[in-house]
């Protein structure tokens, strides 16, 4: 062999691996984690996006030509120079630093009204660095429809789409994985009937949105489920890195199109109840990000309330035109904080009034609300509560029983192990009851047991077995009607 000759062959090989390392995942220890600052800048205000419509589709629905193209645009992301502030990695400590406490500047942006506004606003920023890196104004990222029933000529909504199947050759891959191409969701977790009972009970702003101090209502049931199921499979209680940990979950390109779809389900909400009148508090938040021309802007929630107008994009219809089914239905003032065990725990909520004429301060309304309250986990740790209403023998092994009113599925801001605990969140759930559920309460005039069961999942990942341990505390569930 010549010496040209072995020199060509070496700059192959350093190119081979240098296209490896821009499209798959780096070995854990080179990845930073304790700190996500982001780049540092003055930032301005966003004047709107100029372009034209874009249309986000299924990925189910992407033609060939397309899928190329979203390939393509990770794979030139993930080529970025590490100082670029639009970088496959900057893009990730994006995520970390809202949303794993490392910003105790602000507030955590999942546990509270700024969840549904600022994802999309990321979102969108991120769609628009991917579009200038393929030079194609009409870039839109797909959404992953995992709660579209399947068709005849489309189908394994519940299972990662192949698109973002295969190894490090494919931009779309994400090694931290611990999801199989054979590894399917729970219909009864993120399935269409799911989706809709959610819908269907959170009927006014602050149920579907939540509010400064109350989470929105897909943050702890199917969003929290996606999370886990992607990076922790085989045993929900166990944290991977990527998908299964707030603080690296947006490494994995998975994570876009999960998101997608919960924005899309923002959309399908306005569309069942109309746009409602957004709290000045909801559309004055703002948050920054480093735009596709590397400048720092701020993005408020009223941007993400006018998304026609502001961000310029919609939603096409998912494959097989299944949209959202409506059906009218209805869905706790802490005491002392309690320490949740493996089994489960029942707590008889306090009959505050008869029936749904009681008063909440001056109002009072029709829903009945299960209240949950200071629920609070380790940074580091994952947890799986199942919330059965009147259902005092309730356990894991039940998960298709009427009186199964909500799963929270509260996903870890750290990764385990590393030393890099952060602080722990604390969040309140308001859990709207199903009509039928909601007849019993009043028939009990509010004095029914609420039954909390820690679950795990077993070795095949079917969510019936109980915790070795659990660390979560939670003050004790109360009712109310809204």
């Amino acid at each position: 062999m010549t010496r040209r000759t072995l020199l060509v062959s070496l700059l192959v090989l350093v190119l081979a691996a240098a296209q490896v390392l821009g499209q798959g995942c780096p070995p854990p220890s080179n990845i930073p984690v304790g700190s996500c600052a982001p780049k540092a800048g003055t930032a301005t205000n966003f004047a709107g996006d100029p372009g034209p419509m874009r249309v986000r589709k299924s990925i189910y629905t992407l033609n060939s030509t397309e899928l190329a193209e979203l390939r393509l645009a990770f794979q030139k992301l993930r080529a970025l120079p590490s100082t670029d502030p639009r970088s496959w990695m900057a893009q990730g400590n994006v995520h970390c630093w809202y949303c794993a406490g490392d910003n105790s500047t602000i507030p955590d942006v999942h546990g509270n009204w700024a969840f549904m506004p600022w994802h999309r606003d990321y979102l969108y920023v991120l769609e628009k660095i991917l579009g200038k890196l393929v030079n194609n104004p009409n870039f839109a990222i797909p959404y992953w429809d995992w709660n579209t029933p399947d068709t005849p000529g489309c189908t394994g909504h519940l299972r990662v789409p192949p698109p973002y199947l295969g190894s490090t050759n494919n931009s779309l891959f994400d090694c931290y994985r611990v999801v199989t191409p054979t590894s399917t969701m729970s219909n009864s977790s993120v399935g269409a009937a799911r989706v809709t009972q959610i819908l269907n009970a959170s009927n006014t702003f602050a149920l579907f949105f939540g509010s400064p101090t109350v989470s929105a209502a897909l943050w702890p049931g199917p969003h929290g489920y996606v999370h886990l199921f992607v990076g922790n499979s085989v045993n929900l209680n166990v944290a991977k890195q990527d998908m299964g940990v707030l603080e690296t979950a947006s490494r994995d390109p998975l994570f876009w199109a999960h998101h997608a779809n919960i924005d899309r389900l923002w959309d399908v909400w306005v569309a069942k109840y109309g746009t409602p009148v957004y709290p000045t508090g909801f559309l004055n938040q703002n948050w920054t990000f480093w735009n596709q021309d590397q400048k720092l802007l701020r993005f408020s929630g009223g941007d993400a309330a006018n998304r026609a107008t502001r961000l310029k994009y919609r939603y096409a219809p998912p494959c097989g035109e299944a949209p959202v089914q409506a059906t009218p239905a209805p869905p706790p003032k802490p005491p002392e904080m309690v320490s949740m065990t493996p089994q489960p725990q029942t707590f008889r909520t306090e009959a505050k009034a008869t029936g749904r004429t009681f008063k909440i301060g001056p109002n009072s309304g029709t829903h009945v609300v299960v209240n949950l309250e200071n629920v609070t986990a380790p940074a580091d740790e994952a947890a799986v509560l199942r919330v059965f209403v009147n259902k005092p023998n309730a356990n894991a092994g039940m998960t298709e029983d009427s009186h199964l009113v909500q799963e929270l599925f509260i996903v870890p801001g750290r990764t385990p192990g590393t030393g890099h605990a952060g602080h722990q969140h604390s969040f309140n759930f308001k859990i709207v009851l199903p009509e039928a559920i909601a007849a019993e309460v009043e028939k009990a005039k509010g004095n029914v047991p609420v039954t909390i069961v820690p679950v795990a999942s077993t070795p095949k990942g079917v969510l019936s077995a109980a915790p070795k341990q659990v660390r979560v505390k939670m003050a004790k569930p109360y009712i109310t009607v809204e």
